[in-house]
């Protein structure tokens, strides 16, 4: 996000070159011999300049913007991307649920396909997942300093923040839970 859109680019020294071009071109066909240096005629004179100046000014102003515009919906693009995605694990990580052994199942509830330290595995690996996410939106933020790539990268990582937190407490309810045992991480094994 951070190199330059080369098109863009080129075409922004195009018009810069063909405004300075059409300036020159207006200033070297004047003829100055029969032009009475009075307030009128002056004006007379660098009106059209003013204006060829005016213009390609502002063509040069809405095409570096346009490069502007154009890195800033890609990379918000990509942030929904990355939105999405966190919602898709958030989706997939809702039915396990660790209190769902103590309550009857009803004919809608979906099967358990994982138990004990599998689920707080998977659960673990879902929190990983939404931290990995929003670290990408971070680096999407760091590459591109526009203030709506900015706060939308901030607002997926406060998103996925806030998702592996409710993951975290499903996973300390698993700790908790006297029937599955709780799992310690390896390296806490390996010291003890």
């Amino acid at each position: 996000m951070r190199d330059p859109v080369l098109p863009i680019r080129v075409v922004v020294y195009t018009i810069w070159a063909l405004g300075a071009a059409a300036l020159a071109w207006i200033a070297l066909t004047l003829h100055f011999d029969a032009v009475d240096f009075d307030a009128a005629s002056l004006v007379q004179v660098l009106e059209p300049a003013m204006n060829i100046a005016v213009l390609v000014g502002l063509g040069v102003i809405t095409l570096g913007r346009l490069e502007e515009r154009w890195k800033r919906a890609i990379a918000l693009d990509y942030l929904h991307e990355l939105r999405s995605i966190a919602h898709v694990v958030d989706m997939h990580q809702l039915t396990k649920d660790p209190y769902r052994r103590a309550l009857p199942a009803t004919a809608s509830s979906p099967g358990e396909t994982l138990q004990g330290p599998l689920l707080e595995r998977y659960l673990d690996y879902c929190s990983e997942m939404l931290s990995l996410t929003g670290k990408l939106a971070a680096l999407f933020a760091q590459s591109c300093r526009d203030p709506e790539v900015v706060a939308g990268a901030g607002d997926i990582e406060q998103l996925t923040t806030a998702l592996s937190r409710k993951i975290w407490q499903k996973i300390m309810a698993f700790s908790r839970s006297e029937d599955v045992p709780a799992t310690k991480p390896t390296l806490v094994r390996d010291l003890a």
